[in-house]
C-alpha cells in the first residue's frame, strides 16, 4: 500500500509539472531537473541503504549523487559537447531535487529500518527457550 501511495504522489507531481512549468521554467528545465535530481537521487539512496542498512549512507549517497550528475550534465552534455545551454540554476536545481529526495527518502529507510528490528527481534524471541515455552 505504501509503495502505491508513493507511485501515486509521484505521477500527481509528474503531471503537475506540465501545468506549472511556465512558472517554475525560465530558460528551460529546472522544474525537470528537479524531478530528475529526486529520482536519481532516491535510487542510488535507496540501494546504498540495501547494501548498508544505514540510513546517512542513504541520504549521502541521495544528495551526492544528484549533485555530482547535475554538474556533469551542465557541464559535459552542454558546455563541452553543446547538446544545451549551460546554466547555473539547473544544476541548482538538480541538487536541491536530490535533497528533496533525500527527504522524501527518509521515512521509507525508518519504515524500513522498524521491520528489519522487529524481524530480528522475533528471531531472537524464538530461539529463546522461556518464550517458546511460555507460548505452549
Amino acid at each position: 500500500m505504501k509503495r502505491i501511495t508513493v507511485v501515486a504522489i509521484l505521477f500527481l507531481y509528474l503531471g503537475m509539472s506540465a501545468q506549472t512549468e511556465n512558472i517554475f521554467n525560465r530558460n528551460g528545465g529546472e522544474l525537470k531537473h528537479n524531478i530528475a535530481g529526486q529520482a536519481i537521487g532516491m535510487v542510488t539512496g535507496w540501494v546504498a541503504y540495501k547494501k548498508t542498512n544505514k540510513m546517512w549512507v542513504g541520504i549521502l549517497s541521495c544528495v551526492l549523487s544528484s549533485a555530482i550528475i547535475g554538474i556533469a550534465k551542465e557541464e559535459i552534455w552542454d558546455r563541452k559537447w553543446h547538446n544545451g545551454t549551460p546554466s547555473d540554476n539547473d544544476k541548482l536545481s538538480t541538487g536541491f531535487g536530490g535533497m528533496v529526495g533525500a527527504i522524501c527518502l527518509v521515512p521509507i529507510m525508518k519504515c524500513h529500518s522498524d521491520k528489519i528490528y522487529e524481524a530480528e527481534q522475533l528471531c531472537k524471541d524464538l530461539k529463546n527457550p522461556i518464550f517458546l515455552r511460555d507460548s505452549l
